[in-house]
């Protein structure tokens, strides 16, 4: 909920950019996102806006999900939406704008939620440094792809296990598992 965030951002003395051209670090987000005990916090950006004579409103909208636990994007969309004309529109851009961001925003979580990204585990690595994972074509894995490498780690200050960033690996060849 909206109070439990704006909590949550005052007792972590974390403020709202009032300029667009500031925004909240990564790392406060991460921090946010532990105090709140979700897996992702989500940000973006507006990256074009416009509303002509006819008041039709024209956005695009990047939205992107940093994952608490890696502190990695892993997640995102960018959608864009065109409002109708308005007939006899007087210029109030209002509820154009409000309208064409609430539809982007809409089918960039529609795009998010129907293409999660193939997650798995190492199974071996042999002697020419070749990474076997227990994924392939059926999970959506395609070659040229990049995955993210992490693992629990146990840390003691926090009691807990914590996702640590071993790298980045390259996928050079698929199979169908």
């Amino acid at each position: 909920p909206r109070a439990d965030t704006q909590r949550e951002m005052e007792a972590l003395g974390i403020v709202k950019p009032d300029s667009p051209r500031l925004s909240v670090s990564e790392q406060q987000m991460v921090r946010l996102g532990e105090r709140l005990r979700v897996e992702k916090v989500a940000n973006g950006d507006v990256t074009s806006l416009s509303v002509d004579k006819q008041g039709r409103c024209s956005c695009v909208l990047t939205v992107r999900l940093l994952d608490v636990t890696t502190n990695e994007y892993l997640d995102g969309a960018t959608a864009s939406y065109t409002t109708k004309p308005v007939p006899g529109w007087q210029g109030e851009e209002t509820d154009v704008i409000n309208e064409a961001l609430r539809s982007a925003a809409e089918e960039a979580v529609r795009t998010i939620q129907t293409s999660r990204r193939p997650r798995g585990n190492i199974d071996l690595v042999d002697y020419s440094d070749n990474i076997i994972v227990n994924l392939g074509k059926r999970d959506g894995v395609q070659a040229g792809m990049e995955m993210l490498v992490v693992r629990g780690v146990w840390n003691q200050g926090l009691e807990r296990v914590i996702m640590q960033k071993i790298g980045i690996i390259g996928v050079k060849q698929v199979e169908p598992n």
